[in-house]
């Protein structure tokens, strides 16, 4: 298929991005010939996460894709729209713009550019327009003329609504041959078909009228390409930057939390796998609403449960067995987020159904959960500590292993023996100190001679966190063995230590 574009040329952070409308038609025909597919290196299949899923394009070349739970809910969707715009009702819809990318593999693109003064004398709207553009602006026709099966762009952000076009011309040509199918063998067996004919006339005026829908529905992107050449050749950009425009777009779209902005320059798709997870219903816990945003410690008033610092890192230990994976993205992130991911949200899913309640008690009011809050902290309830809640998601990891991530595996059913009563929890009861708590997860306070004072605080090292992953794995009956995937470290601190109970923001000594 041979693609030509209309585009308006322009620049964003050293690349070139060329900007303009496609019809929601022109993309299923795209899809369909290959000239527009997903690049499986660079972001996750609609078949959702875990190992062995197939691509988006295995799905598309399968004819499947149409009958996965995110493109079914999305032809609903368009269904609805379509129905609605028919009524005159056009307060609903609003697909958005796609980002593009030619790939650096891709030779035979080009752009034809437009002089500022072509045109000109021809058309007084045209030389308002060239006038108002920069001397760096340029309007042209991106023209590609990709082989057979060979994709002249990918799709970086929008395979959901791009597909979802497709699925649902697919859908409903699917229902209408179903119904012809079974006129023809009604008719063959001499049986009456009068029903059938009258539904498949049905199912053909909604496929036609589903077509008309996607053929007017103009669909803007930004299709980045690195640079355009004298001769208007196009070079295309790398995969990595590929990976970069994959993870940074989820990112912006899902607007994180605004520490994962400032703090999160390199983004990992373990941060969006973990947004992904923060977004759904099931972990209350997780949402913004109990999670820290804004600051690196909790104060004693506040009735957060623990720092979005703190809860990336548990989330990197679970996926990679490293608290910096996060940060310092490994090679192979995409790969093992996709083998790992559905594994680590059961694992997510048994840990709130163990501690979600305990956390995020139901039906307190504000005044009602800050005292209990208090008395948590009053107590130095180890469930409540960063170091905690990142040995846990080390656990995680320890688990992941030994069972193969495999999500459905038993071995998750070893975190049940975690399942004890609060005051098994409590550091402290009556001013005594639980040493199997105090000895591997916090640090004794000294007074200005250097003596100790006979209090403890929680000391967030990495020396801590291991020690009480060692003592959560003895306790559900898992041994600690292997190094993790990353454990390549600056220091032995996993970050400043977070006095998360104990103190309003005060870090220990």
């Amino acid at each position: 298929m041979k693609l030509t574009i209309p585009v308006l040329a322009g620049h964003q952070n050293g690349k070139t991005i060329l900007t303009g409308t496609i019809s929601a038609a022109d993309i299923i025909s795209a899809l369909t010939s290959e000239a527009l597919s997903v690049n499986p290196k660079a972001q996750r299949s609609l078949a959702g996460a875990g190992a062995n899923k197939e691509t988006t394009r295995q799905l598309l070349d399968d004819e499947r894709v149409h009958k996965t739970p995110r493109m079914k809910s999305f032809v609903a969707f368009q269904k609805r729209v379509m129905e609605e715009l028919e009524k005159g009702h056009s307060d609903q819809g609003f697909f958005g713009a796609l980002s593009l990318a030619v790939p650096e593999e891709f030779k035979a693109a080009r752009v034809l550019l437009v002089e500022h003064d072509e045109g000109v004398a021809d058309s007084p709207a045209l030389a308002v327009f060239q006038s108002s553009l920069r001397s760096d602006q340029k309007l042209g026709v991106f023209i590609a003329e990709p082989g057979l099966g060979e994709p002249a762009i990918h799709i970086g952000d929008g395979q959901g609504r791009s597909v979802g076009f497709y699925a649902f011309d697919k859908t409903l040509t699917e229902q209408v041959a179903k119904i012809r199918k079974h006129v023809k063998k009604l008719e063959a067996a001499r049986q009456d078909a009068s029903e059938e004919k009258r539904l498949l006339q049905e199912a053909e005026k909604v496929r036609d009228r589903a077509r008309r829908f996607v053929s007017k529905n103009d669909i803007p992107f930004v299709l980045y390409v690195q640079t355009i050449k004298n001769d208007g050749a196009v070079v295309g950009i790398s995969e990595e930057a590929e990976k970069r425009m994959y993870i940074e777009g989820n990112a912006l779209n899902t607007q994180a939390g605004k520490e994962q902005v400032i703090k999160y320059e390199t983004w990992s798709p373990i941060v969006v796998a973990l947004q992904q997870i923060r977004e759904s219903d099931e972990f209350t816990w997780m949402s913004p609403d109990y999670i820290e945003e804004d600051a690196k410690s909790i104060p004693v008033k506040s009735t957060k449960v623990f720092t979005l610092s703190t809860l990336v890192q548990a989330h990197s230990r679970a996926m990679m067995g490293s608290e910096n994976a996060a940060l310092k993205v490994p090679e192979n992130a995409f790969e093992v987020v996709e083998e790992r991911d559905e594994f680590v949200r059961a694992f997510w899913q048994r840990v709130t159904k163990l501690f979600g309640a305990v956390w995020v008690p139901p039906n307190l009011d504000a005044t009602e959960r800050l005292a209990y809050l208090e008395k948590r902290r009053d107590e130095q309830s180890v469930l409540f500590s960063a170091v905690f809640l990142q040995a846990l998601g080390q656990l995680g990891y320890t688990l992941g292993k030994a069972a193969q991530w495999n999500a459905e595996s038993d071995v998750l059913n070893q975190l049940d023996k975690l399942k004890r009563d609060l005051s098994f929890y409590a550091a402290r009861q009556n001013g005594a100190y639980n040493k199997q708590w105090s000895a591997v997860m916090m640090k004794e306070k000294t007074d200005k001679q250097g003596q100790g004072t006979g209090e403890f605080n929680f000391y967030n090292t990495r020396d801590t966190v291991q020690g009480t992953h060692a003592l959560l794995s003895s306790l559900v009956g898992v041994s600690v063995t292997g190094a993790a995937d990353d454990d390549n470290d600056d220091g032995d601190a996993t970050e400043e230590a977070e006095q998360e109970l104990t103190g309003a923001g005060r870090r220990t000594p």
